[in-house]
Formats: C-alpha cells, structure tokens, sequence
C-alpha cells in the first residue's frame, strides 16, 4: 500500500503517520518563517508531500529531495521546516538537536509532555507557535 498505515483493520484506532500538511497551514504560519534563509523541507523521503511547493509558492526559497532521509542527514545551512512523520517524532527531535539543526517542526501539542521530548530539550529554550486550530492533512477533509 502507497500511503502504509493510514488505514489498518481498523481507522479510528489506528496511528496515523501522516505528515502532510495543507497550504493553508503554512500561510497561517509563514510570518513566523524566515526568509532570508533557505529552507529545507527535510521529510521527503519517498513522499509526495505538496509542502515544498507551497512553501516555494509562498515565497520561500526551498531545497528537498526525496531520497533523503532526515535521520542520517548531516547539519546543513538552513532552517529545517518540516511537518515530520508522527511515528518518527522522538527520533527527528533527537537527531536535529545531535546535529545542531535549527528547525520549526510543525508536531502535535501532545508531545510537549512526554517524556522523550523534556529530556532532548531539558536545558533549552523552545519557542512554540501554537495555532488557534488543528492542522490537518492534505488529504483529510476539514469538517
């Protein structure tokens, strides 16, 4: 199956990984973004996520690449922004705080209190953006 796990036996119990984001959520955040640096849309891997492109239409220079996997990427100039995998949570935060990363990463506000979070960033200052509404993913209708 293309899109793998999204839909199992059973949809309202299953963990969804998606990490698609709509248009809209990237102009609601655009401001927050800066644009005197490149941006690097880092989960491409295999993906055909429209985030780079509307993140290009938006204004933002932007480099991807879809056979690149985030976790064994290399510090790179450049802001990492990203809506990443929710399955790989612990691992991406993980692997950008080790590489000294900069990165806005759009994550659900859950993962604030677990306790792989608090350790990665104990003795750092996180900014959070938190929106007035759920994101929700490309292919997921709105109601």
């Amino acid at each position: 199956m293309v899109i793998k796990g999204l839909f199992q036996s059973n949809p309202v119990k299953t963990t969804h990984d998606d990490w698609f984001s709509r248009k809209k959520t990237w102009e609601d955040i655009q401001e927050y973004i800066p644009r005197d640096t490149t941006i690097i849309e880092a989960c491409m891997l295999n993906s055909v996520s429209n985030s780079p492109i509307y993140l290009q239409e938006l204004g933002f220079e932007v480099e991807w690449n879809v056979n690149e996997d985030i976790l064994t990427t290399q510090k790179r100039d450049g802001l990492v922004v990203t809506n990443i995998p929710f399955s790989l949570k612990k691992e991406v935060f993980s692997h950008l705080k080790n590489i000294d990363q900069p990165f806005i990463i759009l994550a659900p506000s859950t993962c604030l209190h677990t306790k792989y979070f608090n350790e990665i960033f104990k003795n750092d200052k996180i900014q959070l953006i938190i929106p007035s509404m759920k994101f929700t993913a490309d292919f997921f209708p709105v109601s």
